[in-house]
């Protein structure tokens, strides 16, 4: 994701889901996943569960810009969009939610999420939910429970029972979508 450039424009763009999968199934966590696995749909922010146990307060601001973006845009909230700033475009996905043991865990868009429900007061926003899906990296908690802190905190204190090898690494993902911006055929 771009972080630290204010927006220039975000624009709503119609990824489907069949393309949202083509890009997740470039993770090795994800690459058995099929159509009926993944959706796009309104969650209710209550309703959502964390790995994390804490968040880093300049991570919070960085995205603050893009969760203004989408309100001064009239955008629904974490749909898929086109963001271009100056240092470059790059679609964003909604929020990414998984679905364990009756509970929608995120495992990418903590920030983003945060901001929404805490500063925004925003009740539902668009995410998108995967189903079955690999073991988490690390015991979920209420959001509610989520803790803001003024520096990093390692991944072993921030997820609760840590399993490092369970860690979603969402940097493919981000390189794939920055590509994507420029060429929507990238495969």
């Amino acid at each position: 994701m771009i972080r630290n450039n204010t927006p220039y424009s975000l624009v709503r763009t119609h990824l489907t889901p069949q393309d949202i999968l083509r890009l997740l199934n470039r993770m090795w966590h994800y690459q058995k996943l099929s159509d009926e696995n993944i959706s796009l749909t309104s969650v209710c922010v209550n309703r959502i569960h964390s790995s994390c146990r804490f968040l880093k307060q300049s991570s919070i601001d960085a995205v603050r810009p893009i969760c203004e973006a989408y309100l001064n845009h009239k955008i629904p909230v974490f749909l898929p969009s086109l963001l271009t700033t100056r240092a470059g475009s790059t679609h964003l996905l909604p929020p990414i939610l998984e679905h364990h043991e009756g509970k929608y865990v995120i495992v990418d868009g903590t920030h983003r999420l945060f901001l929404a429900k805490n500063y925004f007061q925003l009740e539902q926003v668009f995410c998108i939910t995967l189903n079955n899906t690999p073991e988490l990296p690390g015991i979920p908690i209420p959001f509610d429970e989520v803790e803001v802190k003024t520096h990093r905190m390692s991944r072993w204190e921030t997820f609760n029972r840590y399993q490092k090898e369970l860690f979603r690494d969402f940097r493919p993902l981000e390189d794939a979508l920055r590509i994507f911006a420029h060429n929507p055929q990238y495969d």
